[in-house]
């Protein structure tokens, strides 16, 4: 990985892999649910839901917590019932997948004079990009 992604991206691409590896296991995940609704009403609060998802390995800020919390509670009755857990778990689970192939596909930049050297552009200032024969299709080259 190293060889084409910065210490970011690697980072990023791990996290993601175990975003995907833990909402795969749906059987764990309802038991968690079940061990996080201690009141056994069958629903979590976004509290709730927050400390699941940490147990789990899975860090959210609070507006992103707020943002899935609104998007999954799906019947609009300010809690996540177990359907709508699994909808989420699906959805995170999906999301990684996808993210995870967004990485593979990026294209690579490369500098012209030598074509196997990664460029890697400054963190700052300004760069000028030229796009060459931008219309001719070129083959897809994935880095995993």
């Amino acid at each position: 990985l190293s060889e084409y992604f910065d210490v970011h991206q690697i980072a990023m691409i791990k996290y993601l892999n175990k975003v995907k590896d833990l909402t795969s296991d749906m059987k764990a995940a309802i038991r968690m649910f079940q061990e996080v609704d201690s009141d056994n009403m069958g629903v979590l609060s976004k509290d709730n839901l927050g400390d699941l998802l940490d147990r789990m390995g899975i860090h959210l800020t609070d507006k992103r917590l707020t943002d899935i919390y609104e998007e999954f509670d799906t019947n609009h009755s300010n809690s996540i019932d177990l359907r709508e857990f699994v909808n989420l778990m699906k959805g995170l689970h999906n999301d990684a997948g996808r993210r995870i192939r967004d990485f593979n596909e990026m294209p690579i930049m490369a500098l012209k004079q030598d074509p196997s050297t990664r460029y890697i552009p400054p963190e700052s200032g300004s760069l000028s990009i030229s796009v060459i024969d931008g219309f001719a299709r070129k083959k897809l080259y994935k880095v995993m």
